[in-house]
């Protein structure tokens, strides 16, 4: 890491002079965070040509906004989602490594004029505004999934004059959201997700909570965990007895060989509750949309879509 950071310093003086060219076409200010995670105020170029994706949330959004042309570098070595798999195809477009061991002599070579992290890379800040700008591109879960969401977007709209486009996505999606709303408030349900093979229940303020939180099923595990929850005993989900069981395996998401949740989950505890009988044990698809991409336009589509089709079970 030092030897990187010495060619990153030695190579400060070439960036910056490519840098210059693309602030002079015009700046704004936004709001991002830094390594520590703490809200700043950071000038970046307007309608950057030249962009860095260390996450794939801001390629799904560049690409649902006719701006996939302007990815020059994006993680290929991660598991990709299959909707964004062209962009990983696509021999111009520079391997960046995985979304956590980032190549960064590859990262300085490109000269882009913005970075886009992640919340996997977010404390790697200092290092990647020695290269170019960097904004953190993630859903922040605290006010809710569509609140983090929105805010994302929104910021992705500022920098790329996309202001009008963003805004219809976010009514349609509002919209959308409230009718489903409309036909969960009487309905109950549990969120599980599946990593290394152990079963965890996760409540309304971290990942998956786009179900509970926003789309209003009621959530027998209110007060877990926000990040990957608390180890479950499949008795639980039995005490609790929801309408519903959304499961999500991470495990698969991201490549690693494990068990999968639909053999765990065929079991005698939880043939026992309602939604096993009624059939409403919903397992979460594509599962790299929902652990990897839940920030992008055309990933929400898709997670309403599993949501919406689970609803008339």
């Amino acid at each position: 890491m030092n030897k990187t950071l010495t060619k990153l310093a030695g190579a400060l003086a070439l960036c910056i002079g490519f840098a210059g060219s693309a602030l002079a076409a015009g700046t704004i200010d936004i709001t991002t965070v830094n390594d520590k995670k703490q809200p700043i105020k950071l000038e970046v170029p307007y309608m950057p040509e030249r962009i860095a994706a260390l996450n794939y949330t801001t390629v799904d959004i560049l690409d649902q906004l006719g701006l996939g042309d302007r990815i020059v570098g994006m993680v290929k070595s991660s598991a990709v989602p299959a909707h964004l798999q062209k962009y990983a195809d696509d021999p111009k477009i520079v391997n960046l490594g995985t979304m956590k061991e980032l190549d960064l002599e590859a990262l300085m070579s490109l000269q882009p004029d913005m970075i886009f992290s992640s919340d996997r890379t977010v404390r790697q800040y200092k290092t990647f505004s020695m290269i170019a700008p960097t904004v953190a591109s993630y859903v922040e879960y605290q006010s809710g999934f569509f609140e983090g969401f929105k805010a994302n977007l929104i910021r992705h709209g500022e920098i790329f004059g996309k202001q009008a486009e963003v805004a219809e996505v976010i009514k349609q999606y509002s919209d959308r959201i409230a009718a489903m709303r409309a036909q969960a408030d009487d309905k109950t349900a549990m969120l599980g997700l599946f990593t290394g093979g152990s079963l965890h229940v996760l409540g309304d303020k971290g990942r998956m909570s786009l179900i509970t939180h926003d789309i209003g099923f009621n959530n027998q595990a209110v007060g877990v965990d926000v990040n990957h929850g608390n180890t479950s005993s499949y008795e639980l989900f039995v005490q609790k007895n929801p309408d519903y069981l959304f499961i999500l395996d991470k495990d698969v998401a991201v490549g690693r060989n494990a068990k999968s949740a639909t053999m765990l989950m065929n079991n005698e505890l939880i043939m026992q509750t309602d939604a096993h009988k009624n059939g409403r044990v919903v397992f979460l698809q594509p599962g790299d949309t929902w652990y990897l991409t839940d920030g992008g336009i055309e990933a929400l589509d898709m997670m309403l879509d599993n949501v919406e089709a689970a609803m008339k079970l």
